[in-house]
C-alpha cells in the first residue's frame, strides 16, 4: 500500500529548518524522524523533501507570513497580530523560558489592542482560538503531570459517620479545617503545573511581611512539628481569648502532632488516612481557588517581565509571594467556603441549611 502523501506546513519546514541549524551534524534520515516525533507527521519525509526545504531558506525564511500559513487572504492587522504572537512564542523558546495558554491569550489581547484593531474586527480570545493558532503555527505543548491523591475509598463509613457526628456538637463556626499547600512561586510555568502538598520553595528571611499572616522559615520549606505546634499554640491562646472552644480537622501528616501540648480551647481530630481528597474541606476548591490566583498573578509578572527581556521572569521576592497569598486568600467567597465544607458530606442535614445562609 502506498504511504500516505502530506505536505508539511510552512510553520514545520521553519521549525525543520531551525532543528537543521542547532544540529548541523544532523543527518536528513535524523531529521526526519525528529519531525515525524515533533510534528505527528503520517510518515517520515523522503531525504529528497528534507534536501528542497533547506536549499529553499531564502524562500521560505522570507515569504510573508500570512501568504505563508493561509491561502485565503486576511486583514493585515490580523497577519500582524499572528506574526508578533508567534515571535512571543518562539522567542520564550529560544530563552528557554516556560510559557501558558494563558499568557499567550493575554500576549495576544495586548498585541491587538496596540495595533488598534476594532473590538467588533478582533478575534475571540479563547480556547478555541488557541486551538487554532497552535494548528496553523505547528505549536505544540509539553505537559507536567502531579501525583493525585490517593483515595481510600472504602474507609469504613463508622469513622466517617462518627466524624459527622462530632462535627454536629459544635456550632458551624467552630469548625475548622487546616492543611498546608505550596505555591512554588518562582517555578517555571507549565501546561499543568503541579504542586505537593506539606511542600514549598526554601524560605528567605523578609524584612517585612502582611500583619495578618504568621510567617516561620525553615531551610528546607517544609512544614515541621516545630511550626505546627507553635501555629496550634497561638490558636489555643486566640480561642481562649476569645472565649471558644473549637474542633479542628487536619490530616495524618507526620508533623502535625500535638504531644506535649495542652491545649484547653481546641479539639485536634485527624481524618482518616488517605481520604483527604475526599472529605477534607479545603480539597473540594479552597486550596485551588487560592492557587488559581497566584498562578495568575505569577503569570501577569512573568508576561510582563518576559516583554521587557528579562533572563529569569519567574523570579519572585518572598514578600511579593506572602502579599499575593494575602490577596488570594481574600478572594475566595463565603459562598465556596459554605459549599466546600457542604460536598464532602461531613455536615447532618439537619445543619446544612444554618451554613448555606
Amino acid at each position: 500500500m502506498p504511504a500516505k502523501r502530506f505536505r508539511l506546513t510552512w510553520s514545520e519546514k521553519v521549525g525543520l529548518l531551525a532543528k537543521a541549524d542547532r544540529t548541523p551534524a544532523m543527518s536528513y534520515q535524523a531529521l526526519a524522524k525528529w519531525a515525524v516525533s515533533e510534528y505527528g507527521l503520517p510518515a517520515a519525509p523522503g531525504k529528497t523533501k528534507i534536501c528542497r526545504i533547506i536549499k529553499s531558506r531564502t524562500a521560505l525564511l522570507g515569504r510573508p507570513i500570512e501568504k505563508a500559513v493561509r491561502k485565503n487572504e486576511q486583514p493585515r492587522s490580523h497577519a500582524l497580530l499572528d506574526e508578533n504572537v508567534v515571535e512571543f512564542v518562539l522567542l520564550a523558546e529560544e530563552e528557554g523560558v516556560s510559557i501558558s495558554g494563558a499568557m499567550i491569550i493575554q500576549h495576544a489581547r495586548d498585541v491587538a489592542a496596540k495595533l488598534r484593531i476594532p473590538p467588533e474586527l478582533r478575534p475571540r480570545f479563547a480556547s478555541s482560538w488557541l486551538r487554532r493558532f497552535q494548528e496553523r503555527y505547528g505549536i505544540r505543548w509539553r505537559r507536567a503531570y502531579g501525583e493525585s491523591d490517593s483515595v481510600e475509598l472504602d474507609t469504613s463509613q463508622q469513622e466517617i459517620a462518627r466524624l459527622r457526628k462530632l462535627v454536629s456538637s459544635y456550632l458551624p463556626r467552630n469548625v475548622f479545617n487546616m492543611d498546608e499547600s505550596a505555591f512554588f512561586t518562582m517555578l517555571r510555568l507549565r501546561e499543568a503545573s503541579c504542586s505537593l502538598p506539606g511542600h514549598c520553595n526554601k524560605a528567605k528571611m523578609v524584612s517585612s511581611k502582611p500583619s495578618s499572616l504568621h510567617y516561620f522559615g525553615t531551610e528546607k520549606g517544609w512544614m515541621t512539628c516545630w511550626m505546627y505546634q507553635q501555629w496550634l499554640v497561638a490558636l489555643d491562646e486566640k480561642m481562649q481569648a476569645e472565649k471558644r472552644t473549637i474542633l479542628l480537622l487536619v490530616d495524618n501528616a507526620s508533623s502535625h502532632n500535638e504531644t506535649g501540648l495542652l491545649l484547653k480551647n481546641i479539639r485536634v481530630e485527624k481524618l482518616p488516612p488517605n481520604t483527604t481528597a475526599k472529605f477534607q474541606p479545603l480539597d473540594q476548591g479552597i486550596i485551588h481557588c487560592v492557587k488559581r490566583y497566584v498562578l495568575s498573578q505569577k503569570m501577569m509578572l512573568a508576561l510582563d517581565r518576559l516583554r521587557e527581556g528579562s533572563e529569569n521572569p519567574y523570579t519572585v521576592d518572598m514578600l511579593t509571594a506572602l502579599l499575593w497569598c494575602e490577596a488570594a486568600w481574600s478572594k475566595v467567597t463565603t459562598s465556596t467556603i459554605q459549599h466546600c465544607w457542604n460536598h464532602p458530606g461531613l455536615i447532618e442535614k439537619s445543619n446544612l441549611q444554618f451554613v448555606l445562609n
